[in-house]
């Protein structure tokens, strides 16, 4: 767990922010992971408002709120928590929003961000911050489809087995501030600070990019609406919402010359972070980056692949497709599927945002010891995996990972040490 934990640590906004924005009197530099720093004259703005959306988001504002003092006039917030950030001249209010479905708290809060987007002056500056979650956290659907609406395709979206790519192209397409929209109703300039967990870092991914480019379009949602056969299954209201009268705001928009989309971390932060540790303990290891894709295929060629001497690390989000009413998420099925295909050793795998599906885990360790003890138990693996329901077996064997809400989300992490060399991962 202390590789797997240092990688996690690695990303939490409390270390990160700090990293990111430096201060010196009224200039702020802003250091993204991927683009040239960023200088910006806090001297020159009117005021300067907070707001955010995801799984990140509060911890992010407090972050920042630390380092600009009372630079900052207000703000709104909807992520995991609800309460308040208190300024010397106001405060940042937090909404508790539902996620993965969207429910009225979020809907409510998105109104708030929208109204301080569309009164912020041109003078003035808002920071948003943007993590993970921010799909269902940041919802506010076009006129004449109803919130309840996109949380029923939502549900749908999650258990067909769609990357998170194809799910939000459908959600940007039938919102009002997704795929840009955000960033245009306001006239002020926008810095999107962006903890991301998109494999590839699509910005119009991220949260489903309220304040950047899409470059798909309308006629891609219905393309996945068809892949996963779900036109028949939402509500009239949603296909009818997808169309060329919602589209979203496209590359080249000069209304986007204002805003600054700046990723100051991702899940390559987080597997550099278990990297360095590994190397620390002089562990022989491999690295895989970029693990997407159906959490079965994946788990059959990984058994194979990693092999001894030495523990394998990796860093990505699979997709899995819901079978049965159990519960348990894309990590633990992973661990199981893995030696359902012959792997033996140790395996780990656990969400950054300490979430996994439908578990309340985080995700799950499964090792040679915890297959015997379920073969002992007379607990089937096979039985679990049928009815997708791979908490309640690792549960029951005592390796379910359990962290709460870690304050952060960049996807998942993965460890292996294969072959039984058993030791502390």
């Amino acid at each position: 767990m202390g590789i797997a934990m240092a990688g996690m640590e690695a990303v939490l906004p409390e270390n990160l922010i700090p990293a990111a924005l430096v201060r010196e009197g009224d200039t702020l530099a802003v250091k993204g992971i991927d683009a040239s720093p960023l200088s910006l004259d806090l001297s020159s703005y009117e005021r300067i408002y907070l707001a955010g959306a995801g799984k990140a988001s509060a911890d992010m504002g407090r972050a920042v709120v630390r380092i600009l003092g009372d630079a900052v006039s207000e703000g709104y917030i909807n992520g995991v928590e609800a309460g308040v950030i208190e300024l010397s001249a106001g405060r940042i209010s937090l909404t508790k929003a539902g996620h993965p479905v969207p429910d009225r708290a979020g809907l409510e809060g998105s109104k708030r961000i929208m109204d301080l987007f569309r009164s912020a002056a041109e003078d003035d500056l808002i920071i948003f911050l943007l993590s993970g979650g921010a799909s269902a956290m940041l919802s506010s659907p076009v006129n004449g489809v109803k919130n309840e609406d996109v949380a029923e395709l939502t549900v749908f979206l999650l258990r067909s087995g769609a990357s998170i790519q194809e799910m939000n192209c459908v959600r940007r397409h039938i919102s009002a501030v997704k795929g840009g929209k955000l960033a245009v109703m306001t006239k002020a300039t926008v810095l999107t600070l962006i903890i991301s967990d998109v494999i590839g870092n699509q910005l119009e991914s991220i949260g489903s990019g309220p304040t950047a480019p899409d470059p798909t379009t309308w006629q891609d949602a219905v393309k996945v609406m068809e892949k996963y056969g779900l036109e028949d299954e939402v509500p009239d209201l949603i296909t009818r919402a997808i169309g060329e009268m919602n589209e979203t705001v496209k590359p080249g928009d000069v209304r986007l010359k204002r805003v600054h989309n700046v990723i100051i971390a991702d899940n390559c932060t987080a597997v550099k972070a278990m990297e360095r540790v590994a190397e620390e303990r002089n562990c022989r290891f491999r690295t895989i980056h970029g693990i997407t894709g159906d959490v079965d295929t994946v788990a059959k060629r990984l058994a194979s692949e990693c092999v001894p001497p030495g523990l394998c690390l990796g860093g990505g989000e699979m997709t899995l497709k819901v079978k049965g009413k159990g519960k348990g998420g894309r990590c633990q099925e992973f661990v199981l599927r893995l030696f359902s295909h012959g792997y033996r050793g140790i395996a780990l795998a656990m969400g950054t945002d300490g979430l996994d599906g439908n578990s309340g885990a985080a995700g799950g360790i499964f090792d040679t010891a915890a297959m015997r003890k379920a073969e002992e138990m007379g607990l089937a693996m096979e039985v679990f995996l049928k009815e997708s329901d791979s908490y309640s077996l690792l549960s029951e064997v005592g390796t379910a990972i359990l962290t709460g809400y870690t304050g952060t989300n960049v996807g998942d992490l993965y460890l292996m040490l294969p072959s039984g060399r058993e030791r502390k991962i």
